[in-house]
C-alpha cells in the first residue's frame, strides 16, 4: 500500500477515536480501503501478465524463452499484495470495531433495562415456583412414584396463560414466554431443617439458582437415599396460552396471533420430550401401570392436532395440557392479566371437572358446585349477617329484584325511562 494510504488511516483512525469523525466517514474509509487494496493487487497482477513475453503466430509452436529470474520478479510483488491486504483488513476491523462500541453506547441504557425487565418477571415466576413445588412435595411425600419421578426425571411445570395477543397484553405475554423459560435455571436441593425456620433459601446467579427447600426431621427421612444425598431436582417449564376474552376475538380477526402459536408449538415439544424422557428413565413395572391407568401418547396426539388446527379460541388446548400435567404429577399455575376474572372462571371450572372426574360428583350437581365456588361466601365476601359464626347465614338472595323483564324494556325508550323511575321510588321507599 502507499505511505499515503497508511498515513490516511492512521489519521482516520486518530480522529475517529477523538469523535471527529462520524460513523458513516468511518465505513466509507473502510470501504475505500477495501477499493485501494483491490486496486493496488490488480495493478500488480497486471504488471505480472505485462512482464510476461508475448505470443505471436510464429512462435505457437516454439518453447517460450521465460526469464530465469522469473520467481524472484514474481516474489517481491507477492509479498507487498499480502501487506497491502493484511493492512486492509486490519483497517476494516478497527473500523467496525469502532462502529460496534459506538453502537453499543446508544444501546446500553436500553440492555439495562432489559435486564431488570427479565429479573423482575423472573422473581414473580420464581416465587409462584417455590410454593408450588412445596405444596406438592408436602402432599405427595407418602408417593414413592412420584418421589422416584422427582429425582429421575424431574418435575415438570405448566403453566396455563389466559392473555390475549393484542394491545397491552402481547407485551405481558412476551414478558411472561421469557420468565417461565428462565426457570429451565432453577434447580431443587431438599435438606433436613435444623431449627424451626423453614423457609427456602436462593442461591446462585443468572445462568444457574439453587433453591434449598428445608423439610423437618421426620419427613426428611422419608426421602429416597439420592434425594437425602442431596440430588439436585431439576423442573421442567412449559406455557400454553390461549386468549379467551374479547380483546383475542379482535386479534384473531384483524391482528396477528402468531406469537401465541408458536409459544404453543415450541412448549408443546418441550412437554413431548419430557414425556420421552419420563418413559425412558422411568421403571419398567412402573411405565406398565402407569400405560394401563393413562394414555399418555394419545393425549400428546390429540394436543398436537389442537395446536396444528388454528381453530380460534380453542381451549381444548388448556384441557389437554392440564390432564397431561396431572398425569405426569406436575404442578399447574393459571394466570392472566390481573388473576382475577379469566383466571378465577377457569380455576373454578378445573375444580369441578376434577370432582367430577376424580372424585364421583354427580353431573346433575355439577353447575351447583360451580355455583357454589363462584359465590360471594366463597370469595370471602361475607357481611355481617352471613358471619358462620354466628350461625346467621342469610338466603344468598339479591339485594335488589328487577321486576321488569330487560326484554321488555328495550321495546321502548319511554318503558326504560317508567322503569327507571319506578326504581329509584323503590329504593326511595327502601332506605326511608
Amino acid at each position: 500500500m502507499p505511505p499515503h494510504g497508511v498515513a490516511q488511516a492512521a489519521a482516520y483512525r486518530h480522529l475517529a477515536f477523538r469523535g471527529e469523525v462520524s460513523v458513516e466517514d468511518l465505513r466509507f474509509s473502510s470501504l475505500r480501503a477495501l477499493s485501494d487494496g483491490y486496486t493496488f493487487a490488480e495493478r500488480i497482477i497486471n504488471r505480472f501478465y505485462l512482464a510476461r513475453p508475448s505470443v505471436t503466430c510464429a512462435t505457437v509452436f516454439a518453447p517460450l524463452p521465460l526469464p530465469e529470474d522469473w520467481y524472484e520478479q514474481l516474489y517481491p510483488l507477492i509479498l507487498t499484495l499480502k501487506d497491502c491486504m493484511e493492512e486492509v483488513v486490519s483497517r476494516a476491523k478497527q473500523s467496525l470495531t469502532f462502529v460496534l462500541l459506538q453502537e453499543l453506547a446508544y444501546s446500553l441504557p436500553q440492555c439495562l433495562m432489559l435486564t431488570l425487565r427479565r429479573d423482575v418477571v423472573f422473581s414473580q415466576a420464581l416465587a409462584g415456583l417455590v410454593c408450588g413445588f412445596i405444596i406438592k412435595l408436602h402432599t405427595s411425600l407418602h408417593d414413592p412414584g412420584f418421589l422416584q419421578q422427582l429425582h429421575t426425571v424431574g418435575l415438570v411445570a405448566q403453566y396455563e396463560g389466559l392473555l390475549s395477543t393484542y394491545s397491552d397484553e402481547i407485551g405481558m405475554l412476551e414478558d411472561m414466554a421469557v420468565g417461565i423459560s428462565d426457570l429451565k435455571k432453577v434447580a431443587f436441593k431438599i435438606i433436613e431443617a435444623k431449627s424451626s425456620d423453614v423457609l427456602p433459601v436462593i442461591t446462585g446467579r443468572r445462568e444457574h439458582y439453587v433453591v434449598e427447600v428445608k423439610l423437618p426431621a421426620r419427613m426428611f427421612e422419608s426421602l429416597p437415599l439420592p434425594v437425602r444425598e442431596g440430588q439436585l431436582l431439576h423442573v421442567h417449564p412449559v406455557l400454553f396460552n390461549v386468549g379467551i376474552n374479547e380483546q383475542q376475538t379482535l386479534a384473531e380477526r384483524f391482528g396477528d396471533v402468531s406469537l401465541q402459536e408458536s409459544i404453543n408449538q415450541e412448549n408443546f415439544e418441550l412437554l413431548k420430550e419430557y414425556c420421552t424422557i419420563f418413559m425412558e428413565k422411568m421403571p419398567p413395572d412402573y411405565i406398565s401401570q402407569f400405560q394401563e391407568q393413562h394414555d399418555l401418547k394419545g393425549l400428546l396426539e390429540n394436543l398436537h392436532q389442537n395446536i396444528q388446527a388454528k381453530k380460534r379460541k380453542n381451549v381444548e388446548i388448556m384441557w389437554l395440557a392440564a390432564t397431561i400435567c396431572r398425569k405426569l404429577n406436575g404442578i399447574r399455575f393459571t394466570c392472566c392479566k390481573s388473576a382475577k376474572d379469566r383466571t378465577s372462571m377457569s380455576v373454578t371450572l378445573e375444580q369441578c371437572s376434577i370432582l367430577r372426574d376424580e372424585h364421583q360428583l354427580h353431573k346433575d350437581f355439577f353447575i351447583r358446585a360451580l355455583d357454589c365456588m363462584r359465590s360471594r361466601q366463597t370469595q370471602g365476601a361475607l357481611s355481617e349477617s352471613d358471619d358462620p359464626e354466628t350461625g346467621c347465614l342469610s338466603d344468598n338472595k339479591p339485594t335488589s329484584r328487577h321486576f321488569y323483564p330487560v326484554a321488555l324494556l328495550l321495546v321502548s325508550s319511554h318503558l326504560l325511562v317508567v322503569w327507571l323511575i319506578l326504581s329509584l321510588a323503590l329504593l326511595l321507599a327502601k332506605y326511608q
